[in-house]
């Protein structure tokens, strides 16, 4: 079928695009990848050429293969570069023979090192060209390619946009835009199409973000630029990969969102041969008006003055809605919801950025949003799900009450409707499913009246940016430092909860509100690229670092930088290291917190690795785990888990998890799991997103401890025992990720940026790179012979299923008989072909 045929439908569809692989390896992947996409319904797929045309036999290939045997409708890529007309119509009549019905005709792009496009003498200068030549002997539906912001070739983006208008005329009957992350560069590009005559459809063409420095390169290929509030989140997020690639999801998706909304008839998306990111992105715009206005706190907004929000406005609209709600609604024969809670959060946050001395960005953003969450049925058996997601949308940030009270109003009624349909399906699913636990879907609780004012704005702190550019003028004395900055996050938040067991909250949630990221990288001389970070998590602007420990930190950065890119390769390990506080405080996140999330107990997709083991040991008898979001310091540090009540409005406890190496609770949410009914404080979710039982402040402590030198000792000792010629110290973990669900290992991974080697004989220390920590949660956690004496704080924010939430571990060194370290991803990329300039004295 032809595409433009799918689009008098007036319903937008999404296709993906594709391009072949150098390897059989590969092909196979590509095709699992498009298998994966398939049960999602793509409108078609898009398949590419390389550069210079070069697969385009496998591109033929591809086509016709996810043509035949998987029963979508694909997409051809025929480009000038290197082809005579005569060559041209020997690949049109194969796709014709083939089935193909969809051509997108492009002029191409020249083969790598070749310099500007050289037309074959017997081919095509332009698409223009093609394109004609196509719709004069051929029946196919003809794509063009569309630059929201102007070829990169182009003169400028008029005389872009006239050859694009050419090339409709010459037959092209849509086009498909190249990708952008500005919606209104988009928009001012389709009225200007308008205005030029053109009328046939226009695919917008999205790139969910997946690394960081690879859609730098891309955007400065094809022109395309990426907003500062984007790049400023890349940067926050560095290298970790997941992190990146998650935000990058929801980048997408509110981007589609927004251009879903003004009507435009379909989304190509370049998915670079992988499934994961689309596949985040479609489902949710096929949910997005559940949970959409999650993604709305990504948004672009202008700078807003802060005015103090009213509480007594806000809370007044609250009430009466929720009064008039539990009043009246009630549909038909269904009865009224037995809970509804309504929350709104007011922000503002003022980020500010430098760069070697410069100011890069000084931006103050202020937002509102609302939030519903209903609830029908009983507390033993309602409508509520293991993935749960309230209703929520942006509301007025101006004192008007009836503002909030119609957006409430909406929602309300949304997921009052949902509710009732989720509670059916549930009943429903009783006539064909096996007797599952029993248990209450929701816990009764004390209603809670709280009110703690959010710390004072921020008044003053702009001064703070010639702090920040005087700190980062220390990079100019290292030129084997690529790149690097500092960057300021001031995030205020108000709070506003009621709900219709009584309890009414103000607070300023979870984490603090200051944050400091320092970034810097650089490069080995293998090509490796090496990337350093360091933070502050502060609670008040008193206690900002000054310019000398601003710069003293980018100077430990780079020292460190320097001696890892003279540092080698180390080969994968087994044997007995030593992590320090961080690093501990990352495995007992990953390895154990996450194991101890409520939900997890009773959902039946995860591995539930301690259900039923409440009362045995599960780690050596020497480790003791607690979680106590009630604590705001440890040694000396402000802790970003600190809240006083969950965001279901539960006052927060301390919990103890595991005493001695015995498990003893669960970190637990308004849904009870077995043998506990009742919350203990640790609901906690992202806005926009259902809670579920979460680690806040995570304390490691052992009764088995010794000094730091001491603890080096017993890790020679440990190598020598072990036959083991050294052992290993791994510093500064900083990210990590776990799988917990069923079908797959029960495994955990942490990235360090420090790993070094300790000779067994001599204790020589020798620093290398390339490595990664990795291994079975239990298994590990057991090998654990001793720690340290003293604490660290790592002050960190934790995504999992009901978002990012700020958190905390504090943990001491520990000694481990076993781990294992492999070898990492590498992304290595030439170096900068001319040395960085000289900076000039002052």
């Amino acid at each position: 079928m032809k595409i433009t045929e799918l689009l008098k439908n007036k319903k937008p569809i999404f296709s993906c695009e594709f391009f072949p692989p150098k390897t059989d390896e590969g092909m196979e992947q590509l095709f699992e990848t498009v298998r994966e996409l398939k049960s999602l319904n793509p409108g078609y797929v898009s398949v590419t050429y390389g550069a210079g045309g070069s697969t385009r036999g496998k591109t033929i290939g591809i086509v016709k293969r996810i043509k035949k045997e998987l029963g979508i409708e694909a997409m051809a890529h025929l480009t000038c570069v290197g082809h005579s007309k005569a060559e041209l119509r020997e690949i049109l009549d194969e796709f014709k023979d083939s089935g193909i019905k969809n051509v997108i005709a492009l002029r191409g792009d020249p083969p790598k090192g070749s310099g500007e496009f050289q037309p074959h003498p017997d081919g095509f200068k332009h698409a223009v060209e093609l394109v004609r030549f196509i719709k004069e002997n051929y029946d196919f539906c003809v794509a063009v390619a569309g630059y929201p912001e102007g070829h990169v070739e182009a003169l400028n983006k008029e005389a872009d946009w006239d050859r694009l208008a050419e090339k409709v005329k010459a037959g092209g009957d849509m086009i498909v835009s190249q990708l952008f992350f500005d919606n209104r560069a988009f928009f001012a590009f389709q009225d200007k199409m308008k205005e030029k005559g053109v009328s046939v459809p226009i695919i917008t063409g999205i790139m969910p973000i997946t690394n960081a420095s690879q859609i730098v390169r891309f955007t400065q290929m094809c022109g395309a630029k990426i907003p500062p509030k984007v790049q400023e989140e890349l940067t926050f997020l560095g290298e970790d990969p997941d992190a990146v690639q998650n935000y990058g999801a929801r980048v997408a998706a509110e981007q589609c969102k927004e251009l879903l909304e003004h009507g435009v008839p379909g989304i190509h998306f370049y998915t670079l041969n992988k499934s994961k990111s689309t596949r985040a992105v479609i489902e949710s715009l096929k949910k997005y008006s559940k949970i959409f206005a999650a993604f709305l706190l990504l948004s672009f907004a202008g700078t807003l003055a802060w005015a103090g929000a009213p509480d007594g406005v806000i809370f007044g609209a609250m009430e009466r809605e929720m009064a008039r709600s539990k009043d009246r609604l009630k549909f038909e024969k269904f009865s009224a919801p037995y809970f509804l809670s309504y929350e709104v959060l007011d922000t503002r946050e003022t980020t500010m950025a430098a760069r070697y001395g410069t100011l890069t960005q000084d931006q103050t953003t202020r937002s509102r949003y609302a939030q519903v969450r209903v609830r029908y049925g009983n507390y033993e058996a309602d409508s509520g799900a293991d993935e749960d997601r309230g209703y929520s949308d942006a509301v007025t940030i101006e004192d008007s009450p009836d503002d909030i009270r119609h957006r409430l109003w909406l929602l309300t009624d949304a997921a009052y409707k949902q509710a009732i349909k989720d509670y059916l399906q549930k009943q429903g699913k009783k006539i064909s499913e096996a007797d599952k636990e029993k248990l209450d879907d929701f816990s009764i609780e004390k209603k809670v009246l709280y009110s703690s004012e959010p710390i004072p704005g921020d008044d003053g702190v702009k001064g703070y940016a010639e702090t920040l550019k005087s700190a980062t003028l220390a990079l100019k004395k290292y030129p084997e430092v690529q790149d690097g900055g500092i960057t300021l996050r001031v995030s205020h938040k108000k709070r506003y909860l009621i709900n219709t067991e009584g309890s009414k909250i103000l607070s300023p949630g979870a984490g603090n509100p200051f944050f400091i990221y320092l970034w810097i990288t650089g490069q080995a001389e293998d090509g490796m690229n090496l990337n350093l970070t360091r933070t502050f998590s502060i609670d008040t602007k008193e206690r900002l670092p000054s310019k000398e420990v601003l710069s003293a930190t980018l100077d430990e950065m780079a020292g460190t930088l320097l001696s890892l890119k003279k540092a080698k390769v180390s080969n994968p390990f087994t044997g007995p290291a030593l992590l320090d506080p961080e690093s501990t405080g990352v495995l007992f996140h990953e390895a154990i917190g996450h194991r101890l999330e409520g939900e997890r107990q009773r959902n039946e997709e995860e591995g539930q690795t301690f259900k039923g083991q409440i009362g045995k040991g599960i780690v050596p008898p020497h480790l003791t785990v607690t979680d106590d979001p009630t604590a705001a310091s440890a040694e000396g540090i402000s802790l970003n888990g600190h809240y006083a009540v969950d965001d279901e409005g539960v006052r927060a406890q301390k919990v103890t998890l595991i005493e001695n190496g015995v498990l003893k609770n669960f970190l637990l949410s308004r849904r009870p799991v077995s043998g506990f009914n009742k919350s203990n404080g640790h609901g906690r979710a992202q806005f926009g997103r259902d809670p579920i039982g979460r680690m806040s402040n995570l304390f490691v402590k052992s009764s088995k401890s010794a000094a730091e030198a001491d603890l080096k000792k017993m890790l020679l000792e440990e190598c020598v025992r072990q036959g083991k010629p050294f052992g290993m110290i791994v510093k500064r973990t900083r990210s990590g990720d776990t799988f917990t669900g069923r079908g797959r290992y029960q495994a955990f991974r942490g990235t360090p940026e420090e790993v070094i080697i300790v000779d067994a004989k001599t204790g020589t220390e020798t620093r290398v790179r390339g490595l990664e920590v990795v291994g079975t949660p239990l298994i590990t956690i057991n090998k654990i012979i001793a720690t340290g004496t003293e604490n660290k704080v790592l002050n960190a924010f934790c995504g999992a299923e009901s978002g990012t939430v700020p958190v905390s571990t504090i943990a001491p060194w520990s000694l481990v008989q076993e781990i294992e370290l492999q070898r990492v991803r590498e992304d290595k990329q030439r170096p900068p072909i001319l040395p960085p300039p000289p900076f000039e004295e002052k």
